[in-house]
């Protein structure tokens, strides 16, 4: 709970900044939804109540706590579109991963969890699977509809990703519209000491987003050059103005 109160009060920290800024987002995308309420995707629709929410979650455990509760899946021509089911989930919910692939991604999973790069869980090992999968660039562009104006395209959007060792195949599935600047808002939790040599060090995150002119705004409760590289960390990624 703790912790849960700690993000609470960044995610506060990151909604004052764009109201400063007098910047509002078209649409939040989570990627790793991970448990139910209350978590980012709620709260950024509690503040943003006319914003739509699109969460993605290919953990099957997770994903099945959440659907009853949740507007959910595709109609035949690809766009989204939403079941109404209750109070659950404050959008649309996709049980798919979010990569440079659009189609299917070999990626990981065990009874638990799911990863885009692997890992290792002595106790519930990793099995390499094929998951259905989209990218950023796809769901802002093409994907994401709005429900009366099929030909709206989303400008400002923010992208919430919580998804260990899979950030930059994230974000090359997004370099359109990081070009572009329709990120308005990213999040990325980073890892000071990946794990697994196939995740990416944060600093090759940073690097990666500086060639699209972002830059970290702040973190969860400390500046990026500030950190102690004991624990992972959330960092708001904005682009230069």
């Amino acid at each position: 709970m703790k912790g849960c109160i700690v993000n609470r009060k960044y995610f506060e920290k990151i909604a004052a900044k764009f109201d400063s800024l007098n910047e509002t987002p078209d649409v939040f995308i989570d990627v790793g939804v991970g448990g139910p309420y209350p978590y980012e995707a709620w709260w950024f629709k509690e503040y943003w109540p006319d914003v739509g929410v699109v969460g993605y979650e290919p953990c099957n455990e997770r994903f099945q706590k959440i659907i009853p509760t949740a507007f959910r899946y595709h109609d035949d021509t690809d766009h989204l579109v939403g079941i109404e089911g209750g109070g659950g989930f404050p959008g649309w919910l996709q049980k798919e991963v979010v990569t440079d692939v659009d189609g299917v991604y070999a990626g990981y999973m065990n009874n638990y969890d799911v990863r885009i790069k692997k890992d290792v869980d002595e106790e519930d090992p990793y099995k390499k699977v094929n998951m259905l999968s989209v990218t950023v660039d796809t769901l802002i562009t093409n994907r994401l509809k709005m429900q009366n104006d099929e030909d709206y395209k989303f400008k400002n959007v923010f992208v919430w990703a919580d998804i260990e060792g899979g950030e930059l195949t994230l974000l090359k599935g997004a370099t359109q519209c990081l070009e572009e600047k329709r990120i308005l808002g990213l999040n990325l939790e980073m890892w000071p000491n990946p794990p697994i040599k196939e995740w990416p060090s944060s600093d090759e995150i940073v690097e990666y987003l500086e060639k699209f002119d972002y830059h970290i705004a702040f973190g969860e409760d400390c500046s990026y050059n500030d950190w102690d590289r004991v624990s992972q960390k959330d960092f708001l990624f904005v682009p230069n103005k």
